[in-house]
């Protein structure tokens, strides 16, 4: 069907980075800076229209966060590979959860997962109900020292990850697009040119092509493989640069990209 647009203005925020849609579409989180100068983390409740900053929130990842499928967590990572904390609710202080690590995904809603963000760093699934990160074991002998596998999510119905393959030093290099069988630890190498993957409705898979300044496209992706087949197709909208995300129910919420400031 056609596409339906809807534009929401965050009052009080002077920028916006990663805007993510809570599960019930009540709350989005955004990374960004206030009109007070406040850099951070903040929630905006669209039926109340009021802004809260989170707490501690000061040296969050602005690409690291999501909520909890049933909404009542928001994870979140601080710079350096320091850690994964979460938070409740408006006022909450966050909790630490993790020593170490960037927050990639949430696969229910007790557990999540997190990479060791450095070269050739594992993978790590985390419960919000019992001890330490447990590593998952990976069979693939591929992986370059100087790469790191980034997982964005799960390929619905299965225990295949998703996610790209880049290089942490090198930017310029085209990521590849891998999917990661959590139960044999066997990792598939798929295209290059798969930056910042995110399923959406209807089994497609977006993505930013060649890198994160490149075209947003989607792609049919198979339910059983999590292999990419098909055209792609380019999203007719303002270039959202790497500022996107998915909803649950597959809406695409992004930051346009203007070529020049507004007037006012």
């Amino acid at each position: 069907g056609p596409l339906r647009k809807i534009e929401v203005v965050v009052p009080g925020m002077k920028i916006i980075r990663s805007p993510t849609l809570s599960p019930t579409q009540e709350r989005m989180a955004v990374f960004g800076t206030d009109t007070t100068g406040q850099t951070g983390l903040f929630l905006y409740g669209f039926a109340s229209g009021t802004l809260s900053y989170i707490r501690g929130s000061d040296e969050a990842d602005p690409a690291a966060f999501g909520f909890s499928p049933d909404g009542a967590y928001l994870a979140f990572s601080t710079l350096l590979n320091g850690g994964v904390f979460t938070v409740r609710g408006d006022s909450d202080l966050p909790e630490r959860r993790t020593l170490f690590g960037q927050f990639r995904f949430w696969e229910d809603a007790n557990t999540f997962f997190m990479v060791d963000y450095r070269p050739a760093g594992p993978t790590y699934r985390q419960s919000l109900s019992r001890g330490g990160p447990e590593r998952i074991a990976s069979i693939d002998s591929t992986l370059f020292a100087d790469q790191i596998d980034l997982l964005f999510g799960m390929i619905p119905g299965t225990d295949l990850a998703y996610g790209h393959r880049g290089y942490i030093a090198e930017r310029s290099v085209s990521p590849e697009y891998i999917v990661l069988n959590l139960q044999t630890g066997a990792t598939s190498i798929g295209p290059s040119g798969v930056y910042d993957p995110v399923m959406i409705a209807g089994g497609q898979l977006l993505y930013q092509h060649v890198m994160e300044d490149g075209p947003l496209v989607f792609q049919s992706v198979r339910s059983d493989t999590g292999e990419l087949y098909g055209p792609t197709r380019e999203v007719a909208l303002e270039f959202p640069g790497s500022n996107f995300s998915s909803s649950t129910d597959g809406s695409l919420v992004f930051v346009p990209r203007y070529e020049a400031a507004p007037d006012q």
